[in-house]
């Protein structure tokens, strides 16, 4: 066995009896020794990626800032060794969820990762795995932000053809409403109401129609969704 494999094992003992006494400083310790001994072994930037996201609930505001720009960094440099199209896909997709997440932990960010960024990096999640469908509906996130309500739609549509979800048809339906396309908007939430199995979805639904029909001053119609919320919250 080569020294670089003696090395590897024993940090990866470590690394087992940190992760088992929930030593999580620790942990993302020894995933950094990993890599700087195996840079080419993927699965360990993975395992980095996924240990920074757990390691925020422990971490101070000013150590998170500098996590998730280490991430980012990571993100990158673990693409030059990928060896399949959608382990590349991926890491584009983990990018893009820190940047979110930094914009999201600081606005002043978004001026240095802008939308043309985010959906420069979904495209390149897509095109390395066309059936990623939560990149597609995160592209039509971006456009429904932008008022390019007509462009959200067509990505909402293709991510359904590959993935239908409570979560995708809100969209869609909001998209709609946003978009003042009145009733699409209000079959879309009606589809969603009886289609759903989940009370918070449904309830979400008619809350949906009711804010539509208030805005018309249809009470009829208003009172009617009102009964209808009133009956599934008993």
């Amino acid at each position: 066995m080569s020294d670089k494999k003696k090395l590897e094992r024993k940090l990866k003992e470590k690394l087992d009896n940190d992760v088992a006494l929930g030593k999580v400083e620790d942990v993302y310790d020894d995933y950094v020794y990993l890599i700087s001994v195996c840079p080419d072994n993927t699965a360990y930037y993975g395992e980095l990626l996924r240990c920074i996201y757990a390691t925020y609930q422990y971490t101070d505001l000013d150590k998170w800032d500098k996590l998730l720009h280490k991430a980012i960094d990571l993100s990158q440099k673990a693409r030059i060794y990928t060896k399949s199209d959608k382990e590349r896909s991926s890491f584009y997709m983990h990018e893009y969820e820190f940047i979110v997440e930094l914009i999201r932990f600081d606005g002043n960010y978004s001026i240095q990762y802008g939308d043309e960024l985010l959906m420069s990096l979904l495209d390149n999640v897509i095109l390395n795995d066309s059936e990623n469908s939560l990149a597609i509906r995160e592209k039509g996130n971006l456009y429904q932000a932008n008022g390019e309500y007509k462009k959200a739609e067509a990505e909402y549509e293709r991510a359904m053809k590959i993935e239908e979800d409570d979560s995708l048809l809100y969209n869609m339906a909001l998209n709609k409403e946003l978009a003042e396309n009145k009733e699409e908007a209000i079959q879309t939430y009606q589809k969603l109401y009886e289609v759903s199995d989940s009370f918070v979805i449904k309830q979400v639904a008619l809350e949906s129609l009711i804010r539509i029909y208030k805005k018309a001053e249809d009470m009829n119609k208003v009172k009617y969704y009102e009964d209808l919320l009133s009956e599934i919250e008993e």
